[in-house]
């Protein structure tokens, strides 16, 4: 196999801080030199390197190596230093070591791995697939990968591999509406590659218990496209840090199934960006499940979900906006129902929202600008009525507000299926939702449209 070399460099140093020359030798495993070998200074800078390609590094400093295998950083200040060399191969080995301005940086290539792995749906070969291998590194800033699809017989390989610590991820395209696709990991697994080494993985065919169902809405039409995850129950790790990952996304008749699961105590969650009138919310749904393993190999535990679109779909425009009875920041009882006959703009919002208060002006404006053919509401969902009093007191208001938080537990939040903030809804003089998510321009056009409609 061919001794090639790239390195990243953590340079450590508890010295005083100091500008000079930093100078170094790169050898490989033969203990030749490597030479053409271009060295970049990655400190505070953001890095990808993708199947050993380097993305974006115009403005990082670098050099090359000579014949002797030597580099020279000239003005470089001595302190932490993260360096990525590589070699005409492009390839690529990570190493911390410790750089001093004056002294000499002794490195030695480790040899790139083969990785080679087949992808398995219980004993069928899944072909046509992404398959990621991401590095897990400790520095942030650096990102290194490798993709590949698999093939019809669903073997993919990754040549030239930088040692270390592995996630091996699945990657499908689950529909989104709005933006066609967002790329999911529906597996996961994680593996040590070693230098120098042809190593092997695959992804599935055990006899671990498999988990199928079907996911519908209420009305039992079929809901394709739901990204269907299982964690281990009351585990702390986000998805990310987990080692492993069980999912699927469901096809056009809503199945799903999920292989290789170990007997255990999981939490199921739904996710799917859904569309309704001029907006997009997320279906999120979260139940638990207890994975058997009965006799037989590959054992089969079925889970049909059931969900009601309706919780996470904005308010249809032309229904009734549903009743507000509350208090204002005066005191004063506020019932939606006494403005009937008005054009009421509701604006849902919190103290610590930077774009909600960047908004709240607007509504000032607005409520100045139509005068009494209109009614401004903002409705804070602040945590406490001391957060939302306080934020009132320095910011006198022009129009009228009234608290109704926590958002969590706020019922008016729920009543008109408030997911983010800032939201804003338009109340026409009938009592009916309008419209909802102007802002700015937009909304006092709007509010021209309706009025104008209105004297008609």
């Amino acid at each position: 196999m061919k001794k090639n070399t790239v390195l990243i460099l953590l340079v450590i140093c508890s010295v005083n801080l100091c500008s000079g020359a930093i100078t170094g030798r790169i050898l490989n495993a033969d203990d030749s030199p490597s030479v053409g070998t271009v060295v970049y200074d990655l400190t505070g800078k953001r890095l990808q390197v993708y199947n050993n390609k380097i993305m974006m590094a115009q403005n990082l400093p670098r050099v090359i190596t000579g014949f002797d295998g030597k580099f020279t950083f000239e003005d470089i200040i001595s302190g932490e230093k993260l360096l990525l060399t590589r070699d005409m191969e492009n390839c690529c080995t990570l190493n911390e070591v410790t750089a001093l301005v004056g002294r000499d940086v002794a490195l030695t290539a480790a040899e790139p791995a083969r990785l080679k792995g087949t992808l398995l749906a219980g004993d069928t070969p899944v072909p046509d697939t992404e398959v990621t291998a991401t590095l897990i590194s400790k520095h942030c800033n650096f990102r290194y990968y490798h993709q590949a699809k698999t093939t019809s017989k669903g073997r993919f390989v990754f040549k030239d591999v930088m040692p270390g610590e592995y996630g091996i991820s699945v990657i499908e395209e689950v529909p989104q509406i709005g933006c066609c696709f967002r790329s999911v990991a529906t597996k996961q697994k994680r593996m040590t590659v070693k230098p120098g080494e042809d190593m092997a993985i695959k992804l599935g065919g055990t006899d671990l218990p498999y988990l199928t169902g079907n996911v519908t809405d209420t009305a039992k039409t079929p809901l394709h496209g739901v990204w269907v995850s299982l964690f281990v129950k009351d585990q702390t790790e986000s998805p990310q840090q987990q080692s492993q990952v069980w999912s699927c996304v469901t096809d056009r008749k809503g199945n799903y199934t999920i292989y290789d699961i170990p007997p255990g105590e999981y939490s199921v969650q739904c996710l799917r960006r859904l569309a309704k009138n001029n907006g997009s919310r997320v279906l999120k749904d979260k139940r638990t499940l207890t994975v058997s393993d009965v006799e037989g190999i590959r054992p089969k535990n079925t889970l049909d979900i059931s969900i009601d679109k309706s919780e996470f779909m904005p308010l249809e425009f032309g229904q009734k906006a549903p009743p507000i009875k509350s208090k204002l920041s005066d005191g004063t009882p506020f019932d939606l129902s006494a403005y009937r006959g008005k054009v009421v703009v509701l604006h849902f919002y919190a103290s610590w929202c930077g774009p909600c208060i960047s908004t709240m002006d607007d509504f000032d404006k607005l409520q100045n600008k139509f005068g009494d053919k209109i009614v401004v509401v903002g409705i804070s969902l602040d945590e406490t009525v001391e957060e939302f009093s306080k934020f009132i007191s320095k910011n006198p208001p022009k129009h009228l507000h009234l608290h109704d938080g926590p958002w969590k537990e706020s019922t008016t939040a729920k009543d008109y299926r408030v997911v983010n903030i800032p939201t804003s809804m338009i109340i026409g003089s009938t009592g009916n939702i309008e419209q909802m998510d102007l802002f700015g321009g937009v909304l006092v056009k709007f509010i021209k449209t309706i009025l104008s409609a209105n004297k008609e």
